[in-house]
């Protein structure tokens, strides 16, 4: 997004709109958002130094209203800029910086998971495409892996104020979340997920000894993930589980109507719709494909319900790749249609 920002400014501003004092200017800011966005990842610090990232976001309210008010002086800076309307650049900035603000104006770290995703599922994720083929790499994911504790406990200080203000999760994705929590503790440290980063030590230069002793401080370090996982868990049980909200939606909820309305409006680039129309052409789309798909089972005779079929769908082993290959061409196949 910033290359593509980068770019326009410098081949569109200064060949198609001048003057070259506006080119300038936002390409100075847009320099400091690079900057600023950077500072707010772990992942982009460490890259940018050229080394692996030894801990995991901040997400403490203090660090939340910094970013945020560096945001708004930037906003302000880029409403101070005489931009040109045809250049689409600075509503772009608008809207990164924006995000940012209302993180804080809303809160929105009260609630830090959905349904298929949440904090917790980040350093597995992390760990599936962590190679820790050396000793500096080894070390860089001990560290991370201690650091998860603080991780956890920032997101459940969040958490108890989301409690404390009645801005919860739903019951329905707190099931599936508490789920996706116990599958990471485990018996055996070895067994875990967060440990397979260690196995490519393996393909190392480093000599056996050094590999175990890595090894070893890797599984104490997967021990200490382990046990915040476990007291993450017991928090979501004995804490979170009785405060969740009964109903879907944060519509009902202080100032919900508001935080979706703006929702909306990030999700959809500021193209102007109000909740009610997204729900009404969320509701079009479910009708539509609802009468494709039953045009689809008369032309096709199949023999039973509507909902038997979408179970045919889902099990019979000819919608299903039998192997890796078998998956790459068909995925190759429906990438030309």
């Amino acid at each position: 997004m910033l290359v593509s920002i980068r770019m326009l400014i410098t081949v569109g501003c200064l060949g198609l709109f001048g003057p070259i004092g506006f080119a300038q200017a936002l390409e100075d800011l847009i320099a400091d958002y690079e900057a600023f966005n950077q500072a707010g990842d772990p992942e982009e610090i460490a890259r940018a130094g050229g080394v692996d990232p030894r801990q995991w976001a901040d997400v403490s309210p203090d660090f939340i209203e910094t970013r945020a008010s560096q945001a708004a002086q930037m906003l302000e800076t880029l409403g101070a800029i005489e931009a040109p309307t045809s250049t689409p650049e600075p509503a772009i900035l608008q809207h990164l910086l924006t995000a940012h603000v209302s993180a804080h104006t809303y809160d929105t770290a009260r609630i830090p998971f959905v349904g298929d995703w949440g904090f917790f599922a980040v350093a597995p994720f992390t760990a599936m495409r962590t190679r820790a083929n050396t000793r500096a790499k080894a070390e860089a994911w001990t560290a991370r892996l201690n650091d998860l504790p603080r991780f956890f406990d920032d997101h459940i200080a969040n958490m108890r104020r989301g409690i404390e203000t009645e801005w919860t999760q739903h019951g329905d994705p707190l099931a599936t979340s508490i789920a996706q929590i116990k599958a990471q503790i485990v018996d055996d440290p070895t067994d875990s997920t967060l440990y397979l980063p260690y196995l490519s030590l393996e393909s190392s230069d480093l000599s056996a000894n050094e590999i175990s002793g890595l090894r070893a401080n890797g599984k104490t370090a997967v021990e200490t993930a382990i046990a915040a996982y476990a007291e993450l868990l017991t928090f979501m049980e004995d804490e979170y589980a009785p405060a969740a909200r009964p109903g879907a939606g944060i519509a009902g909820l202080e100032g919900g109507q508001a935080a979706y309305a703006n929702a909306v409006s990030f999700h959809t680039a500021g193209a102007g719709y109000s909740a009610e129309e997204i729900h009404q052409l969320g509701q079009s789309e479910v009708a539509r494909i609802r009468a494709d798909m039953e045009s689809i089972i008369a032309e096709v005779e199949f023999d039973g319900s509507f909902d038997e079929f979408v179970n045919f769908l889902r099990t019979d082993p000819q919608f299903y790749a039998a192997s890796a290959e078998e998956l790459l061409e068909k995925a190759s196949e429906m990438s030309k249609r």
